[in-house]
């Protein structure tokens, strides 16, 4: 008896067992013409959605361009604008050079108290700003409403700088100099301030706060505080 290897069974076995594509042809015709309609129905729906994806393809490739226009015209404007903004800082910081308000260099280049208190009285302040605002007004191509906002702001900082100073002016008198009065005023003074300073949409630092919660109280209790630490 001969014996057969099993390798050859498992030939077989693969050679027999494997799937082979078949046409079937359906003998009913009334069922022949509904499958032929849904195989219409579903090519024109998938010709459809071809037509469809190629209007998104070629919208997403007309968003894709103005997209990249308006990156570079943004890019553009950018540089334009932050030549024209340093250009206006400049000229508003040589007007303050010519009023004796100038960045100290032993200072960091920042502007320090001293030059500070010296914009803040009353007869200086009203003269720069005006200066200030004669200057934004000469620039060329303000629309109205640029304008009408400049003629709004700077009286609010002439405002601002002027309760200031008189705050300022109670709380620099030597210790024992003052009295009930004086704290009236510089409440007054300091309520007003704080509200302007807040108006102008500025943040509390912790020299307003000290202004706002602790100066009329230190004055009060010292009687003055310019001579003191």
């Amino acid at each position: 008896m001969c014996s057969i290897p099993l390798n050859y069974f498992v030939y077989l076995y693969f050679s027999f067992s494997k799937v082979t594509r078949r046409t079937y042809v359906v003998s009913d015709p009334t069922l022949r013409e509904n499958i032929t309609q849904q195989i219409e129905l579903v090519a024109n729906d998938v010709n459809a959605l071809h037509k469809e994806q190629k209007i998104i393809k070629e919208q997403l490739s007309n968003l894709k361009k103005d997209l990249k226009e308006a990156s570079d015209e943004t890019y553009r404007l950018k540089k334009t604008l932050g030549k024209s903004t340093r250009q206006v800082t400049n000229e508003i910081e040589s007007i303050l050079s010519k009023n004796c308000i100038k960045r100290p260099y032993y200072h960091g280049g920042k502007y320090n108290g001293k030059t500070m208190v010296h914009l803040m009285d009353y007869s200086h302040s009203r003269n720069i700003m005006d200066q200030i605002a004669a200057h934004l007004l000469s620039i060329p191509d303000l629309d109205d409403s640029q304008k009408e906002e400049i003629n709004e702001w700077i009286p609010k900082f002439k405002k601002t700088l002027s309760i200031f100073d008189g705050a300022f002016s109670i709380a620099r008198m030597p210790s024992g100099t003052v009295c009930n009065e004086h704290i009236v005023k510089l409440e007054g003074f300091i309520d007003t301030a704080i509200k302007l300073w807040r108006g102008l949409g500025n943040s509390i630092t912790p020299k307003v706060h000290a202004i706002e919660d602790h100066l009329v109280e230190q004055v009060r209790r010292l009687k003055g505080m310019s001579d003191l630490g």
